[in-house]
């Protein structure tokens, strides 16, 4: 599985600063939801050195009354050393999913994501640990295809049929 997007414009400055050269990034993925638990993005950046955790744009929980627990919901990009980390895992919520590691003895949410993202950010977990470990991972998950190889429409779900190029017609016992 593909673990490294292409980083957003408004990102790069900040690798660049945080990372210097972007050949040793392993690791650049985006979630879908802010810090606050609402839709928007946060980057998950890793190299064998250093992990970067970024929120894009405003990452505050806009709900009216609410109160903001920084300390559940940073909105800062965060930083910690590769070798810091010891367990890294993702954990089922209600309406999302989280990566979390336990760095330095503490357990650290990294990030929040969708549902959709769960097979990416699992890999991602593996490949933390094994970054934090060894200090690289190799990926032996196979990448699924999104798109039909005759047509290039969208699939249903990964690796699926596509129903444009599905045969129509059914024999029916002769």
């Amino acid at each position: 599985m593909n673990l490294k997007d292409a980083l957003p414009e408004s990102l790069q400055e900040e690798v660049r600063a945080r990372f210097g050269d972007q050949d040793d990034i392993q690791i650049a993925l985006a979630a879908d939801l802010s810090p606050g638990g609402s839709f928007g993005e946060t980057w998950l950046v890793a190299s064998a050195e250093r992990v970067m955790v970024a929120p894009i744009g405003d990452s505050a929980p806009s709900q009216e009354g609410v109160s903001r627990d920084d300390d559940l919901f940073p909105p800062e990009v965060r930083t910690f050393p590769t070798k810091c980390f010891s367990k890294v895992r993702t954990e089922a919520l209600v309406g999302c999913s989280r990566l979390v590691a336990d760095v330095d003895s503490r357990q650290e949410v990294l990030l929040y994501y969708s549902g959709d993202l769960n097979d990416r950010f699992a890999e991602a977990a593996w490949a933390l640990g094994k970054l934090a470990e060894e200090g690289s991972f190799t990926s032996t998950a196979k990448e699924e295809p999104v798109r039909c190889p005759q047509c290039g429409r969208w699939l249903p779900e990964k690796g699926g049929i596509c129903p444009a190029c599905v045969s129509k017609v059914i024999e029916v016992g002769g």
